[in-house]
């Protein structure tokens, strides 16, 4: 019984629903077509049953239809001009088609539709035609509510099935940069041991002059020596955060000049704890030609494929990545000796799965389908060759060349 009430409670007074401005200014918008619709229409009854004062009311709400400030107070005009328009009116059929008319296009609440009720005082057809008013304008304003909130669901899963791709590569990417963190930890302790140690030691020999000519000379090779020391250790620490940048940043839109081999290099520093054991990975990089691209995004189509090839081994088995410039692209071909697909497995292999529950949305197999959208969007092509027991072949072709 209550949850009845609350059924009608809401359906006689759905205002809490136009607190959603979007919501509230599309209403906004049919009540104002609304108000122009209702002139229009009490026009055409008072020319019916040629009731000039009706006429003139109905004339009034038309043009006042045309007043962009009526445009937040069209419902509030359309009862007033309603009651007016009513009054004069000999009809009591012409007042009940108009009050009629007035639930269906004027876009108002029920309740305040009730208000008309005060021209059917003592006038049993024209109290049940408003009541009839209200019922029909609560069904097309739920059906609208309905409508609305069903488009805001369906933007809602467009607009994460649109991103899911990308927050997939960024998921990935994370992974990568973590992995390329741990590697580079090491490698940036050298540099920065050096460059204290040579800071220190110029500091130190700042702070004492030499006090002859002969000791001068002496200290001459040892300041060109820490100078030296600074310069490679700034330069390697500049090499470091290069690698970085190839992981990170996958959104930015500029393209650069690259080496593939450069990026299959730092790739293969990244799975460096993977590549390690029982897992043989060989480099066949030949001379290319640079390519245009967004490092950033080839560098994790290439870290995805290099991740899936070590776990097709089963950890036991041997990778081959080659490079090779064929006219006016560059080839890159990973290759291993591990499982390999099946044939209906390869028939899907680039296909993407999701499900969406609520605003979340879970994926499955997104990598290579992230890595193929990145290669086409650099005008090249990815292709895969795999049998059962055999191992997979993964090539990709880039256009090579700084004109693109």
């Amino acid at each position: 019984m209550a949850m009845n009430r609350r059924r009608l409670a809401g359906y006689l007074l759905p205002g809490s629903a136009e607190q959603d401005p979007l919501f509230r200014q599309q209403l906004l918008a049919v009540s104002h077509a609304g108000l122009r619709a209702v002139g229009a229409i009490a026009l055409v009854l008072a020319a019916i049953w040629r009731a000039p004062v009706s006429a003139a009311i109905a004339a009034g709400i038309v043009l006042l239809s045309f007043a962009p400030w009526t445009r937040a107070h069209a419902r509030h005009i359309s009862l007033l001009g309603v009651i007016a328009w009513s009054l004069p009116m000999p009809s009591d059929l012409a007042v009940s088609l108009l009050v009629l008319s007035t639930g269906a296009v004027a876009g108002m609440q029920p309740l305040p539709l009730l208000a008309l009720a005060v021209i059917a005082i003592g006038r049993f057809e024209l109290l049940v035609a408003v009541f009839l008013s209200a019922v029909l304008a609560a069904i097309i304003y739920a059906e609208r509510l309905a409508a609305y909130r069903a488009h805001q669901q369906e933007m809602e899963s467009a607009e994460i099935l649109s991103t899911a791709p990308l927050r997939a590569l960024l998921s990935e990417n994370a992974k990568a940069v973590s992995k390329l963190s741990a590697a580079l930890t090491h490698e940036l302790n050298s540099p920065l041991g050096a460059l204290r140690s040579s800071v220190d030691t110029l500091l130190v020999l700042a702070g004492k002059p030499a006090s002859t000519p002969a000791e001068q000379q002496r200290l001459l090779p040892i300041q060109a020596d820490l100078r030296r020391s600074i310069k490679q250790s700034a330069d390697r620490l500049q090499e470091i955060v290069s690698r970085l940048q190839l992981f990170v940043d996958l959104e930015t839109t500029e393209r650069q000049v690259t080496n593939v081999n450069e990026l299959l290099s730092n790739v293969a520093i990244v799975l460096e704890d993977q590549i390690c054991g029982n897992v043989n990975l060989e480099f066949d990089l030949q001379p290319t030609a640079p390519i245009l691209c967004r490092p950033q995004q080839l560098s994790t189509v290439f870290l995805s494929l290099l991740s899936n090839a070590i776990k097709a081994t089963n950890g036991n088995g041997r990778i081959r990545i080659s490079t090779e410039q064929k006219s006016a692209v560059v080839q890159v071909k990973f290759q291993d000796f591990g499982r390999g697909m099946s044939a209906k497995d390869l028939e899907t292999v680039f296909d993407p799965s999701f499900k969406v529950s609520g605003d979340r949305v879970s994926t499955g197999n997104w990598s290579l389908f992230n890595s193929r959208q990145i290669v086409f969007e650099h005008g090249g092509e990815i292709q895969i060759d795999s049998a059962e027991g055999r191992g997979t072949t993964v090539c990709v072709v880039l256009p090579s060349g700084i004109g693109l």
